[in-house]
């Protein structure tokens, strides 16, 4: 009889009912959702609701920190960091070091800028104590990171050896950043011992006149290396410095009859004579896939001219054959036939934001992640090419296009110095079946002239309109309203062609394409909704992320 009773409808709103909690949840679904939370206040808050979820969310939390020095304080409403202790700075060192979080570490960044104090300390032949405790906390802290799996040290001063040590005593370690003092003042150097495990080493701001660490035996001994960037202090080549010595940074590994099996490959603001080893005797060529070449050898600088056309004498022994992806500002014959040799790339970017033209046909030395871009107008170095010699070397690349990668080409950013007839940017789309992004100069400046090759490329969703630097369309772009320019954008990309156009460049402004419409004044016009974006916001789309002067 109690089995066929039923509870009114009115109590049974009424009876409370069980809630869950996350005791209730199995611990593997709950890992899993917290593994894939990225904001770090969320997590934050999320190890405040409950001691279960503390535990859960604790190694996330911690999995990767950076720590950023400032050299003056910064205020928050009107009261400093760190008020009634230390600087964040300090105070997440002393986390790390007396806590139990270091154990779930496994990215681990230092940047910004340390205050040096006491420098005269150098002079007299001692390391300043500040510098010092630097490094001793920093080791501390290290011992303690069983899980490390990449260290980024961007700060201004040196690590010292004990450092090195600890890092390469880490059985994890596989990345490795570091950046190099820019100041020319005596200090103490020693020699990075290697790393078993290492597969990423970048190293910047390298200047041998500022007394840098020997990377050289780190380089010959990590022995599972793939991917290497070595970025120079732009000021060598700027002042024509020949400072640099090739087998100062190869030589062991040379020695060693050994070459690096590299995937990836790196040079920034290279300035050195072609004495000692040669690149064939240092890569090889059979593993390499990408190469990232920036602000290494012009052939209209006349202060560096004769340094690098000791390069240019050489013939380049062997061809990376398995090339997939090149990233660099280089602009000349000899380079565009060593890029027909490749086959089946996927990836070519030539990068533009590195030039910035004059009205006296001056051009500035590349930025660096820490040094701005920066030009002397009162000095020319480098002169504007002809139009003849643009036309000869936007034939050569586009040769080489045609006879090696047309079928395997996916993104293609060409130079904002080559303008392109429309007619002839379609044949190079037709050609290219699987083109999915490009970005091109047209000499025809009107917006409908994409209608003549952007229906041959049905794979393309991001087109970038380049403008030359210092032209009258870029002085016009520059002088109208960003609303006009929006406006003209959405009139013109609603068209059937465009389609499948889902991010658009027009000169430096990208937009995001959005879905067709009429116009809302009843005037029966069709438009596009488009949305303007920042730079940051394309960053992951490579003809935008790919067209600086950074690393990747």
């Amino acid at each position: 009889m109690a089995n066929n009773l039923m509870i009114p409808p009115n109590l049974a709103v009424a009876t409370p009912q069980p809630s869950l909690t996350p005791r209730d949840l199995p611990l593997n679904l709950i890992a899993l959702i917290i593994q894939h939370m990225d904001d770090l206040g969320d997590i934050a808050r999320l190890t405040c609701t409950c001691r279960l979820l503390y535990y859960m969310a604790l190694p996330k939390l911690w999995e990767r920190v950076t720590l950023r020095s400032y050299t003056e304080v910064r205020y928050m409403d009107g009261v400093p960091e760190g008020f009634g202790s230390g600087s964040p700075f300090a105070m997440g060192i002393n986390s790390l070091v007396t806590g139990n979080v270091a154990a779930y570490v496994k990215s681990f960044a230092l940047t910004g800028e340390w205050t040096e104090l006491n420098m005269d300390e150098y002079t007299k032949g001692r390391v300043p104590d500040n510098a010092m405790m630097l490094n001793i906390s920093l080791r501390a802290a290290l011992d303690k990171m069983p899980e490390l799996e990449t260290f980024k040290w961007e700060l201004n001063p040196k690590l010292s050896l004990n450092v090195y040590q600890g890092l390469a005593q880490r059985p994890k370690l596989s990345s490795l950043t570091l950046r190099f003092p820019s100041t020319r003042m005596a200090r103490p150097t020693t020699t990075i011992p290697p790393m078993p495990q290492l597969r990423k080493f970048v190293a910047y701001e390298l200047d041998p006149l500022s007394y840098p660490d020997d990377i050289s035996i780190l380089i010959a001994q990590s022995k599972k290396l793939q991917d290497l960037t070595l970025h120079w202090n732009p000021r060598i080549r700027r002042d024509a410095e020949q400072s640099v010595n090739v087998g100062s940074y190869f030589g062991p590994l040379v020695a060693s009859q050994r070459k690096l099996p590299l995937k990836r490959l790196g040079f920034h603001n290279f300035f050195a004579a072609a004495t000692g080893p040669e690149f064939h005797e240092i890569v090889d060529f059979l593993f390499l896939e990408c190469i990232n070449i920036l602000n290494v050898k012009s052939t209209r600088d006349h202060s560096t001219v004769f340094t690098d056309d000791t390069w240019r004498k050489k013939s380049m022994k062997g061809t990376p054959s398995n090339l997939k992806s090149y990233r660099g500002d280089v602009l000349d014959k000899p380079h565009a036939l060593m890029l027909a040799k490749c086959y089946k790339m996927e990836e070519l970017i030539f990068v533009n934001t590195s030039r910035y033209y004059g009205t006296d046909g001056t051009s500035s030395s590349n930025g660096t992640p820490s040094t701005p871009n920066s030009a002397d107008p009162e000095t020319p170095r480098l002169l504007r090419p002809s139009p003849f010699e643009l036309v000869h070397v936007a034939s050569d690349y586009l040769a080489a296009i045609h006879t090696a990668h047309t079928h395997s080409l996916k993104r293609l950013l060409l130079s904002d110095q080559w303008l392109l007839e429309p007619t002839v940017v379609r044949k190079l789309v037709k050609a290219c079946p699987n083109l999915e992004q490009l970005g091109v100069a047209l000499a025809d400046n009107s917006p409908e002239s994409a209608r003549i090759f952007i229906p041959d490329a049905p794979k393309v969703w991001a087109y970038r309109a380049l403008i030359k630097p210092n032209s009258e369309l870029q002085e016009k772009m520059h002088g109208m309203d960003p609303q006009d320019l929006e406006i003209l954008v959405s009139y013109e990309f609603w068209r059937p062609e465009y389609r499948n156009l889902k991010f658009l460049g027009m000169g430096c402004t990208p937009y995001k394409l959005g879905s067709v419409g009429k116009h809302p004044n009843g005037s029966g016009k069709f438009l596009r909704h488009c949305e303007s974006l920042t730079w940051a916001q394309v960053s992951h789309i490579e003809i935008w992320g790919m067209d600086n002067t950074g690393f990747l």
